[in-house]
């Protein structure tokens, strides 16, 4: 699960420091994913030679793996082919190679559908997120938008125990495509649902899989962006200089000030509650605020962080003083 959540929030250094097991013969299925999740880092940091080589490990790795190795409901075998779909769609697309990219990804997400039910999942990050980032970064935008409703439930095409409603990371590229064909009454909608994923969201959400490095790319338009507690739909700022890009690369950290900052808004909003508990009704705050009502969630600004309030009444007016 380590190397999921690590490749999950793009931490590509921290995966390229791990250890690899001291009885290798004995751990033989984390020595693959370890290889795996090196191939995919190394890939995104520009060094297609190494994921190469890493993928060839990987795959003698995977040789080794006996038959009888089970995770939970799914045998090791069905994971780690999985594994080998994503690693050479990833591959591929480094390499400028995009229709193979896309075909290998297409057939993890076919695998990873074909897994038995389990919890946790045995495929931990849905397949459908780096390939609809992907997709987005290419301008395959009605593609993109397809796999994404079809991740969240919005159509018939998936059984629900393959669904993600409501998924910070889906919610986010399905909205930047909505908004990049037009859609702004859908996208209007989704955005709120964007909104309530995102609440005390503590790292930045700007694709659905950080193996997708431009996100403020000339083809990006207007996209949705998540900060902090707050997503904020906005033309996204040049950035001639591919900072954004080489953050993304190493794999860096956010800063303990945005981490303090995620906490304080965090106890923010449970001290406006308590407030409104006490009080009866948030109009009494003393301090002044604007309101937004959004499907019967009343959100009052507090001046940074924004701070939910319940209500019955639609009708709130802003204190004047």
């Amino acid at each position: 699960m380590r190397f999921h959540v690590l490749i999950r929030f793009g931490r590509w250094d921290d995966i390229l420091a791990l250890p690899f097991p001291e009885d290798p013969e004995l751990y033989r299925v984390t020595t693959a994913m370890l290889h795996y999740a090196r191939g995919v880092a190394l890939g995104v940091k520009g060094d297609t030679d190494g994921a190469d080589a890493e993928r060839e490990k990987f795959r003698a790795a995977v040789d080794r793996v006996p038959g009888s190795r089970m995770l939970f409901n799914n045998t090791c075998h069905d994971i780690l082919a999985i594994a080998s779909a994503m690693l050479d769609g990833e591959l591929a697309y480094r390499k400028g190679d995009h229709d193979t990219a896309f075909a290998a990804l297409e057939l993890a997400v076919e695998r990873d559908d074909t897994l038995p039910y389990d919890e946790p999942w045995g495929w931990m990050q849905p397949a459908r997120h780096a390939l609809g980032a992907l997709l987005l970064e290419q301008g395959r935008v009605a593609e993109a938008e397809a796999v994404y409703r079809a991740d969240l439930g919005l159509d018939d095409t998936l059984p629900r125990p393959l669904q993600h409603p409501n998924n910070v990371w889906a919610l986010h590229g399905f909205h930047e495509c909505l908004l990049r064909t037009g859609k702004t009454g859908e996208a209007a909608i989704v955005a709120r649902q964007l909104r309530q994923a995102a609440a005390l969201a503590d790292v930045p959400v700007e694709a659905s899989c950080f193996c997708r490095l431009d996100t403020h790319g000339p083809d990006a338009g207007s996209t949705p962006t998540v900060r902090g507690n707050t997503p904020v739909t906005e033309t996204a700022p040049a950035d001639p200089d591919g900072a954004r890009a080489r953050r993304r690369r190493r794999g860096g950290r956010g800063s303990q000030r945005d981490a303090t900052t995620a906490w304080n808004d965090f106890m923010q909003v449970k001290q406006c509650r308590s407030v409104v508990s006490r009080r009866g009704d948030s109009s009494s705050l003393s301090t002044p605020h604007s309101v937004e009502v959004l499907s019967g969630v009343r959100t009052c600004q507090t001046g940074s962080p924004k701070c939910l309030h319940r209500t019955t009444s639609r009708a709130f007016p802003a204190p004047s003083g």
